[in-house]
């Protein structure tokens, strides 16, 4: 025995109670807690708290400036903080005090191609900064503008990531220029003395956009002076003016109304959301007397005179006036508490952390290395479902509807379905089976929702054929159960097949596998069932139509004929364990196909849920697949030659 070959000082450890264990666990949890967002060493004793609750308009949804700072800052960087202080703290700088932020490695380049065409140094870790790239802007748009020109399917990866890049420079350039109408402009230095002169504005110095539009009827009085000349016979004056005008008006049709849209405004043309810039295109100077343009513009003086009573009192207006602006006109604007806990709750990143815990102790128990893994893997589980839960009920909350409404939220739930399949294994007495599933599934799924998660809002608005939440609570949720089931299924299958490449003969634990095998892909298949068919309703409601044979329509088919397929050959007799196995791994994969592939294709009346790249590594799971089963097949057929091929 083991226990034979310990020391006998460390043997008798075993006599210490039981629930030391969990000593041990609570800690890690307490560490794990989300209460403080920044780790940042320095101590900032200016809060920006409340500027987080100001409400953002971004594709059409109303979020928290807090939303909207972790949303944009994980799509340039891929990460929720810079240099230790949280998005939101970067937000407030890039807007309120862009010259501050210029210098923040934020954009990260994931193909090295790029930097090398740009003529910038590469760097490690593939972040670079705005003063970097904007000196590059040129040689970019060059290159972007040469990639535009092919067709989209004909892109290489340098051309994605190119055009991303690129994207996401000006979304940053766009940010940072929110208040650029006030700031003095090179372009519209004055040179004339008559212009001069006529405008009151000094000689050779800049001018901001603003100094100009209080000043721009004189200078249209001008250009309607001298409209009847011809080109050559106009002054230098007169010259001027109208340079001075042309370049007013190519600034505001090129800024256009620009992202963050923080100003609500209701008209006979309904519902309108402005920025700064925006505002200021449509009324001109008629919009600097607006109670929000004016309580921004003191945000802006307090945060950079770091008054804390008046920059919180200026944002507390700023959000009373919004609301009444909502009640008056009988509109809706939710409140941004929910929102702003969730983001700090940072749920599903704890759930995921503590599964991937979970998922190494399971190992250990599942090869019985240490008495306390099994236990030990079951808290950390119950704890991440807690989490996991919490997250979903909020997410419910915060947009009224089922939370399965695009590919990061079907695989948070279906994560969650897992967790809670796998826990209802171990109580009908299959231990560490079910463990095994809620720990490995939890993370792996959670960790591919992250990925989704850099592409933007993970809470955008719904499409229109998304918007019913009885078939989206139906149908989605459904199908979610069967995806669910046929993928614990495969897990187990795999575990299965090594298992019978190592062990000699079969014992109680194989039997066990099987089982699970059996029931989780009938727990799969009469799900996949009843959303498909529960689909094909909503669809007859919805376009007209129960079956269009469209690509995820197929793959649903599909994955249904195969399940009956394998449920078939099983009761007849044509497989036996190793096929059921080998016919759950293989569900798995169609699974993978329907779920994500279809997504990939970007195809169909279902693309609301494009993925965005992940082509390479979807394909890298199924060859790994076909390899896993090549393999073992091989090992199984070499260890029982014997076999009859029908009869596996």
């Amino acid at each position: 025995m083991i226990v034979n070959r310990i020391p006998k000082r460390i043997y008798h450890m075993k006599n210490i109670k039981s629930y030391n264990y969990r000593i041990l666990i609570i800690t890690c949890l307490a560490h794990l807690l989300p209460w403080t967002e920044s780790f940042s060493s320095s101590v900032d004793t200016f809060s920006i708290e409340q500027f987080g609750k100001i409400m953002v308009l971004e594709s059409g949804r109303k979020k928290p400036m807090d939303t909207y700072a972790r949303n944009k800052l994980v799509q340039f960087s891929g990460k929720q903080t810079v240099k230790g202080e949280s998005a939101l703290k970067w937000m407030c700088r890039v807007l309120l005090e862009p010259q501050n932020a210029e210098d923040d490695l934020i954009f990260i380049i994931n193909n090295p191609e790029i930097p090398d065409a740009l003529g910038i140094t590469p760097r490690i870790r593939r972040r670079y900064n705005y003063s970097e790239l904007y000196k590059s802007i040129s040689q970019m748009d060059k290159l972007v503008a040469d990639i535009v020109k092919k067709d989209p399917g004909e892109w290489t990866a340098f051309d994605k990531e190119m055009a991303r890049v690129n994207r996401n420079v000006r979304e940053y350039m766009s940010l940072r220029s929110v208040f650029s109408f006030g700031e003095p402009k090179e372009q519209f230095q004055i040179t004339d003395s008559i212009v001069s002169a006529m405008l009151g504005i000094s000689v050779l110095r800049p001018v901001s956009h603003l100094q100009l539009l209080y000043r721009v009827q004189r200078i249209t009085r001008k250009i309607e002076e001298i409209q009847t000349k011809s080109a050559d016979s106009l002054t230098a004056s007169e010259q001027e003016a109208i340079n001075i005008l042309r370049r007013m008006r190519e600034m505001e049709r090129m800024i256009g109304n620009p992202q963050p849209h923080i100003i609500p405004e209701f008209s006979f043309e309904g519902e309108q959301w402005y920025s700064l810039w925006g505002l200021l295109n449509r009324y001109h100077t008629d919009a600097m007397p607006h109670v929000l343009m004016n309580l921004m513009l003191t945000i802006r003086e307090c945060y950079l005179r770091k008054s804390q009573v008046d920059f919180d009192a200026a944002v507390t207006q700023y959000r009373e006036y919004t609301v009444k602006t909502f009640e008056s006109n009988r509109a809706k604007i939710n409140d941004p508490g929910v929102e702003i806990l969730y983001n700090r709750l940072n749920p599903f990143f704890f759930s995921k952390v503590l599964y991937g815990i979970a998922a190494l102790f399971s190992l250990l128990a599942i090869s019985y290395l240490w008495r306390y893994s099994y236990h030990i893997s079951l808290t950390l589980i119950l704890a991440g479902l807690v989490f996991q839960t919490i997250g979903l009920i909020m997410r419910f909350v915060i947009m009224g509807h089922p939370p399965v409404s695009n590919l990061f939220e079907t695989f948070v739930f279906t994560a969650w379905v897992l967790v809670i399949i796998g826990i209802v294994l171990e109580i009908i007495r299959m231990r560490n089976i079910g463990v095994l599933i809620s720990s490995v599934t939890g993370f792996i799924f959670l960790h591919i929702a992250s990925r989704y998660s850099r592409d933007g809002d993970t809470m955008g608005m719904l499409i229109a054929v998304l918007d019913s939440s009885f078939w989206l609570t139906t149908h989605i949720v459904t199908i979610s159960l069967g995806y669910a089931g046929f993928v614990g299924a495969g897990l187990v299958a795999h575990l299965y097949l090594i298992q019978k490449v190592v062990r000699k003969e079969e014992n109680d634990q194989l039997l066990q596998s099987i089982r699970a095998i059996y029931g989780l892909f009938a727990f799969g298949l009469l799900f996949t069932v009843t959303g498909t068919v529960l689909g094909g309703l909503w669809a007859d409601q919805a376009w007209g139509r129960f079956w269009g044979w469209d690509p995820k329509e197929n793959g649903a088919l599909l994955i249904i004929l195969w399940g009956l397929i394998v449920f078939h050959a099983r009761v007849a007799g044509v497989i036996k364990n190793n096929g059921l196995a080998t016919g759950a791994v293989v569900g798995v994969v169609m699974v993978m196909c329907t779920w994500i592939g279809v997504n990939l294709m970007g195809i169909g009346l279902h693309s609301y849920g494009k993925a965005s790249g992940g082509g390479e590594v979807f394909v890298t799971y199924l060859i790994i697949e076909f390899i896993f089963l090549a393999v073992t097949w091989m090992f199984l057929r070499k260890k029982n030659k014997t076999l009859p091929v029908v009869h596996v």
